[in-house]
């Protein structure tokens, strides 16, 4: 990390006005991923604290609004500084403070995974008062951004009725969702609502299929529901022609 350091060094930290948002950004981000050398989360945070605080800075205004990729990084770094609180990493863990930079990531540019760990603070309460249906309002967010873990909760939390209406046929719209996208936990729980014909016509085949999908990436769940669907199943089914 030798010429990252340098480069960090030759940056004036107490003197950044001049510098641009994405070399602040790109240095944090090297020293976060560490390419080579393993990561430096204490420096991370550090160059990541100073892209975070931008908006507030009226050089980086362009009329009245700040510039699209201004807002990006300014989220990005705002994400990774959650992360660092929420895991410790870098800075005392502080599930408090990493609330904080979540949401601002989160309004600042709805960044879909800094909605996930919203939600994923408000269902257990870490951080925040526990709260089924703000964690339902995070995750619905980033489940139609395309995250796939949001997705397969919302088919949780729609399938259980836990911060939401229980809705079986939303449910399913929820794991078919996240099944595609290759979520295995999203598999099996469609593998389960077609083998129980909840929110969807029972079907045992379709069962399967998703049962297969999810326990050829090594779900447990699903290789058991698979053996339990196959022992349902008339011999004569099981015979090779």
């Amino acid at each position: 990390m030798d010429e990252l350091d340098e480069l960090g060094r030759g940056i004036d930290f107490d003197h950044t006005e001049n510098v641009s948002a994405d070399t602040l950004y790109y240095v944090g981000l090297l020293f976060y991923k560490g390419p080579g050398v393993g990561p430096n989360y204490a420096e991370a945070a550090k160059w990541f604290g100073k892209v975070a605080g931008l908006q507030y800075r009226t050089s980086y205004y362009y009329g009245d609004n700040l510039s699209p990729k201004l807002n990006v990084r300014i989220s990005s770094a705002q994400y990774y500084l959650g992360l660092m609180y929420w895991y410790g990493r870098g800075v005392k863990q502080d599930y408090a403070e990493a609330v904080k930079w979540f949401t601002k990531a989160a309004e600042c540019v709805r960044h879909k995974e800094a909605e996930y760990f919203l939600g994923g603070a408000y269902y257990t309460g870490q951080g925040v008062q526990q709260d089924y249906a703000e964690a339902v309002k995070w995750y619905r967010k980033s489940a139609e951004k395309g995250n796939a873990e949001a997705q397969n909760i919302m088919g949780d939390a729609c399938r259980d009725g836990k911060g939401v209406k229980q809705d079986c046929k939303e449910a399913v719209s929820w794991y078919q969702k996240a099944a595609e996208q290759g979520n295995a936990a999203a598999q099996n729980s469609l593998g389960d609502m077609y083998a129980g014909g909840l929110g969807v016509g029972k079907n045992l085949g379709e069962a399967m299929k998703w049962y297969m999908n999810a326990a050829q990436q090594g779900n447990a769940d699903a290789r058991s529901n698979l053996e339990k669907v196959i022992g349902t199943l008339p011999k004569e089914n099981l015979v090779h022609r």
